[in-house]
C-alpha cells in the first residue's frame, strides 16, 4: 500500500509542477507569454516552485516531482505550438486548464469543440445601460433620423 501512496503523491507534484508553471507564467506574462520568452517563463515558474518545495517545504521527493511536471507543461506546449496533432489536440480542448470559478452542474457550451464552461446569470458581469441619447427620441439618431426604418 505504501507504493501506491508514494505514487499518488508524486503525480500530485507533477500536476502542480505542470499546472503551477503554466498559470503563473500566464500571470505574470499575460499577453507577452509566446514563443521563447513563454517557454523560458514555464522554466522559470517551475524553477521556483522547485525552489520552494526543496528549500522550504524540505520534501526532494515533491521537488522532483514539479521539476517533472513543468517538464511536460513545456513538452506539451511545444507540441501544441509546432506539430499539426497538438494544433488538433488543443482546438477540440484537450489538456485546457480552466482558470476559472467553479460552477456547479458542470455545463458545458459547445461540448464537442471546446471546454468552454456556461457561467449562470447571476455570475455573470452585470451591462451596464447604454447612455442616453444627446437629441431627439434616440431610437431615430440610431438610423440617421429615418424614423421609416423602425
Amino acid at each position: 500500500m505504501g507504493r501506491i501512496t508514494d505514487i499518488a503523491i508524486n503525480a500530485t507534484f507533477v500536476i502542480v509542477g505542470a499546472l503551477g508553471s503554466k498559470l503563473l507564467t500566464q500571470m505574470v506574462l499575460g499577453a507577452n507569454n509566446v514563443g521563447l520568452i513563454g517557454y523560458a517563463g514555464n522554466a522559470v515558474a517551475g524553477g521556483i516552485l522547485w525552489f520552494v518545495a526543496e528549500k522550504f517545504l524540505k520534501n526532494k521527493e515533491a521537488a522532483n516531482g514539479i521539476v517533472s511536471g513543468t517538464a511536460v507543461q513545456i513538452i506539451l506546449r511545444l507540441i501544441n505550438d509546432y506539430t499539426p496533432f497538438g494544433q488538433y489536440v488543443s482546438s477540440l480542448g484537450m489538456g485546457d486548464y480552466q482558470a476559472q470559478a467553479f460552477v456547479t452542474p458542470q455545463v458545458l457550451v459547445d461540448p464537442y469543440n471546446n471546454a468552454t464552461i456556461a457561467i449562470p446569470g447571476p455570475w455573470q458581469p452585470q451591462m451596464l445601460p447604454a447612455p442616453a441619447a444627446a437629441s431627439g427620441s434616440g431610437v431615430g439618431d440610431l438610423y440617421g433620423g429615418r424614423s421609416d426604418l423602425y
